[in-house]
């Protein structure tokens, strides 16, 4: 999600942005259009007119029944459960009231019942909000939601793990401020421990961060930007209820305000790193970008061949990966704030290639990508805030 965030400063442009600029490869206008989709990459399924501001988005299957569902926040959040052929119906009691800006999503089973249940950042005050699930994609509130922590002055992403090995879910949540993460313990039946205690990380941890099990161990480690050193920090969990930096990290990515998504890109079975640079003129940060951050199975990155891919402009907001093509290698979908369009890279034996873009509403606001149908390609979804309505795109007929 695109946010009106912005953190002045930060010294020298970056050596690998300058020479980008200086050898013109940096795109001014529209990126180019793979020949192999002269009218685009995407066409326009269908969409989802929704009752509230659209903002966030995330996939899960909160109902159990083997198919995504889509949950979109803004000033409530709505939950939207799949057919399995693409479509959506609206889940029973959604949307579901109480956030005045949702902005990111974390899904577990927080009190041990075998369902999912959902926790919601809040992006105007510092706090998150909990919803139990009662099955077939209900929800209710749980008894101390919402719940006040130690940041400042607002949230901007949140995660889940077990930080204490109590087998109890945690709450990893952001004060990008004072470079600290907020780390709230669970007790396992739906409530926590707040306000929580805080722990430092390199500067700054905006835009995001995601949780993904990097070195093998069954353990999810957690992956968040580092703005002002142009990186990505790993931590790990250290099963005492908190969280330490592993050997190496920060790890240099490309610079911007930047957000990170996890996924397999080499199909090594590591998970990797994926992350997108928005560029910003009132700062140094002139450049849009994608980078992948391969990981050697410890959870140490660095760019895999061909990263960081410079032909995006536009102010790329957003990512989200999913095998949009089917050939079985991910591809990634980038969204962008001013051109508003979404950047499709396809997956290939030699990286990522800019396939083409395509129109992606009249403001769009956040993206995801899942697999909606069952037919092996994943569907690129759009919140659009000036439609107000959910879009799903996907590959052409063929394509």
């Amino acid at each position: 999600m695109t946010r009106s965030t912005k953190r002045k400063r930060i010294g020298p442009v970056t050596a690998m942005a300058a020479a980008a600029v200086a050898a013109g490869l940096v795109a001014c206008a529209e990126p180019p259009v793979d020949r192999a989709f002269p009218g685009g990459p995407l066409v326009e399924r269908s969409s989802v007119a929704l009752t509230h501001r659209a903002d966030a988005l995330a996939l899960h299957d909160v109902d159990g029944d083997d198919v995504l569902d889509a949950v979109v926040g803004g000033d409530a959040v709505d939950v939207l459960l799949g057919d399995g052929e693409g479509g959506f119906r609206r889940a029973p009691g959604a949307p579901l009231a109480g956030p005045v800006a949702a902005i990111d999503f974390a899904f577990g089973d927080l009190d041990g019942d075998g369902r999912t249940d959902l926790v919601v950042a809040e992006h105007h005050e510092p706090r998150f909000f909990v919803w139990l699930g009662g099955g077939e994609g209900r929800f209710r509130p749980a008894p101390s939601s919402p719940v006040t922590v130690a940041a400042v002055p607002h949230l901007h992403a949140i995660a889940l793990v077990d930080l204490d090995a109590d087998g109890a879910l945690d709450v990893v949540t952001d004060s990008w401020p004072e470079s600290r993460l907020v780390l709230v313990r669970g007790r396992g039946d739906g409530t926590f421990e707040a306000p929580g205690t805080t722990v430092p990380v390199p500067e700054v941890p905006i835009v995001n961060l995601r949780a993904g099990d990097l070195d093998g161990d069954g353990v999810p480690e957690i992956v968040t930007p580092a703005h002002d050193r142009r990186a990505v920090t790993v931590l790990a969990v250290d099963g005492a209820g908190g969280l330490r930096e592993i050997p190496g990290s920060p790890f240099p990515s490309f610079g911007g305000f930047s957000r990170v998504a996890l996924a397999d890109m080499d199909r090594d079975a590591d998970l990797d790193v994926v992350v997108v640079h928005r560029s910003d003129a009132s700062t140094e940060f002139t450049v849009d970008a994608l980078s992948v951050l391969a990981n050697d199975g410890a959870g140490r990155l660095a760019h895999a061949p061909g990263s960081p891919h410079l032909e995006l402009s536009g102010r790329a907001a957003e990512v989200a990966v999913g095998d949009v093509d089917g050939d079985g290698r991910p591809d990634a979908a980038v969204l962008t704030e001013r051109t508003r369009v979404i950047a499709l890279f396809l997956g290939g034996p030699d990286g990522l290639r800019l396939a083409g873009t395509h129109p992606a509403g009249g403001r769009p606001r956040d993206v995801a990508a899942g697999d909606l149908d069952g037919d092996g390609r994943a569907e690129v979804l759009v919140t659009d805030e000036a439609r107000g309505a959910l879009t799903v795109f996907g590959m052409p007929a063929g394509g």
